[in-house]
């Protein structure tokens, strides 16, 4: 087994400082299957915990193949930071978000460039499955895909929702979609809440890939989580604020809901204005929250979706 980094030169700062982002490869040097697993696209998405737990069991127990890491993809976006909350999202010169720069073939910027060397890494290493581990407002854990192709290999990482976008135009110049469009399985997994770490979704997470690294055969692994009852859907309701306001949630995340049932209240500045409350529309579960309860007129507040858009796999 061979254990080796690579520092990935993508420009150089205002004083000629180099902007680089670190490649960790584990070979077995044996034949096998080739897997990427990235993080830390978005800056203040914690998920390195994962990263190195998987890291650590692969580096002990890898039996053919290899396995590549680049755990903080996005260094450009970990320095974006608004007193202490790193907001390393949307490059702050452009506004892009870094995950939406994927397959440009324009000379652009550094969020570009960025894209264009770990796409770059990826076709020339020859990789046969990727995951890219993100975090997603106050969210649980879930996978998203472009493609049923995936679905076998989901399934097998046992997370619980799984969010199937097809040709989704908002998600084209992802990292994920443009995995698919050249034919090679991957999915994103969302592992839980933005700048949090929570021990029971790092558990589900890095079992999940673990899940897939065994059958891939680059490692043996027996899984300790039972089975869950996995679903997959196509669609999300987003509810957004109708006047700026205080938000106060009458639902937890996860949990279900029936139809008219009061969602959340708005209670606006104004003392004479009634507070709001959003009823909901259908039976359905709570999928993620702005982790806030302060919003401004038309801010998204929560996204749910429907009992009956869930479909087993």
């Amino acid at each position: 087994m061979k254990e080796f980094t690579k520092d990935i030169v993508i420009g150089t700062d205002v004083v000629g400082h180099p902007i680089y982002i670190t490649k960790y490869t584990i070979d077995s040097e044996k034949p096998g299957k080739t897997v990427y697993v990235q993080g830390g696209i978005h800056g203040g998405e914690i998920t390195l915990h994962m990263i190195r737990d998987i890291y650590n069991y692969v580096k002990e127990n890898i039996t053919e193949g290899k396995v590549f890491f680049i755990p903080f993809a996005n260094p450009f976006g970990w320095g974006q930071k608004a007193y202490t909350y790193t907001v390393g999202k949307f490059n702050y010169k452009t506004g892009e978000d870094f995950n939406r720069t994927f397959g440009s073939n324009s000379a652009g910027n550094t969020s570009v460039q960025i894209a264009k060397a770990i796409l770059k890494e990826c076709e020339e290493e020859k990789i046969d499955f990727a995951v890219d581990l993100h975090t997603a407002h106050t969210s649980f854990p879930h996978t998203i895909s472009f493609s049923e192709n995936d679905l076998d290999l989901i399934k097998i990482s046992n997370i619980e929702y799984n969010r199937l976008c097809y040709n989704s135009e908002e998600y084209k110049t992802t990292l994920n979609y443009q995995l698919t469009k050249r034919g090679i399985n991957n999915f994103t997994i969302e592992c839980g809440s933005h700048d949090s770490i929570e021990k029971d979704y790092q558990k589900q997470v890095v079992e999940g890939v673990l899940n897939v690294l065994n059958k891939l055969n680059i490692c043996k692994f027996t899984q300790t989580l039972k089975p869950t009852n996995q679903v997959v859907f196509s669609k999300a309701t987003t509810y957004f604020a109708e006047c700026g306001g205080i938000v106060e949630f009458n639902f937890e995340l996860g949990e279900h809901f029936k139809k008219g049932d009061v969602l959340f209240t708005i209670h606006p500045a104004n003392l004479q204005e009634e507070s709001h409350k959003q009823l909901a529309e259908f039976d359905g579960v709570i999928f993620r929250y702005t982790k806030t309860h302060i919003y401004n007129a038309f801010d998204e507040v929560m996204r749910v979706f429907k009992n009956e858009d869930l479909k087993q796999i």
